[in-house]
């Protein structure tokens, strides 16, 4: 899903010192048995389909499977149409000024080919989602999260989210509409070229398993502090509480999370060693 990339790699948390891995073993705490916790980039790129070796058996040992959001559960067209509408006075239409409205125009025919009269509906946000979808290397049919959950359904492992749909878009709601077409505009007059060797270098450090630099990487984008707070922090608390409620309910599980929600003082790995589980690179 394009919503959840740009979740993950325009935002990060605060950096603290990790060791380089993406899978890590959540043990103590009670649990009479590991989880797993890995971190995943929401994308469609075959070089994050490279899972370390013995994940399949850790998934169906673990008989679930914890992702941000359940993609088995389809969202009603109505409801997830209203939950992306702009306010009819605040369409990009009133938002941008002429040359930015030509620009926006021109980028969601040329690219999306989508016609403005639905465009111009959309919070900008999502506009930016799907252009920075587009505009990434998809050799895969689909985003790795949702060939995890098929995974889990064909070797009969149950699948739950950690968040609703509802609950990440008003996440996303705490950025002014102003705000996320000035973001919107400011995107498509990047350098292409530029753009994609960020995107490149996020990629490489993800590649290692280098969850410092993937953090410090993507924490160079400015960004308004509460946005950044609802986006990533508070949804990192949310995250964990649950994380520790399932593993204390159900015991095992194998979760997989946007990587850049695993590291930093206020990241999941820390808030479960907090909670008292012993977390550990593996």
């Amino acid at each position: 899903m394009p919503i959840l990339y740009f979740l993950s790699v325009v935002l990060a948390s605060s950096v603290a010192l990790q060791a380089q891995s993406l899978l890590w073993e959540i043990r103590g705490n009670g649990l009479k048995e590991s989880a797993w916790i890995y971190g995943t980039m929401h994308v469609r790129d075959s070089r994050v389909f490279q899972l370390p070796e013995g994940w399949q058996e850790k998934l169906i040992q673990s008989k679930r499977l914890i992702l941000e959001l359940n993609p088995t559960e389809t969202p009603d067209p109505s409801k997830m149409m209203e939950l992306m509408s702009a306010p009819k006075d605040s369409t990009l239409e009133v938002l941008l000024k002429p040359e930015e409205k030509k620009l926006v125009e021109k980028w969601t025919s040329d690219s999306l080919h989508l016609p403005w009269t639905m465009a111009n509906q959309l919070k900008p946000f999502f506009l930016m989602a799907m252009i920075q979808e587009k505009q990434m290397s998809k050799d895969m049919p689909q985003a790795l999260d949702l060939w995890l959950a098929e995974k889990a359904q064909e070797w009969k492992v149950s699948v739950l989210g950690l968040e609703s749909l509802e609950e990440q878009i008003a996440a996303i709601n705490t950025l002014s509409l102003q705000a996320q077409s000035n973001m919107l505009v400011e995107l498509l007059q990047a350098n292409t070229q530029e753009s994609g060797q960020e995107e490149e270098g996020l990629m490489q450090a993800y590649l290692k398993g280098n969850l410092n630099e993937l953090a410090a990487l993507a924490n160079q984008w400015e960004t308004d502090p509460l946005f950044k707070k609802e986006i990533i922090d508070s949804r990192n608390d949310k995250m964990s509480e649950r994380i520790s409620l399932t593993l204390q309910d159900a015991g095992s599980a194998f979760i997989a999370v946007g990587a850049l929600h695993l590291p930093g003082k206020t990241g999941i790995i820390q808030q479960l060693r907090t909670k008292g589980y012993t977390v550990e690179p593996r």
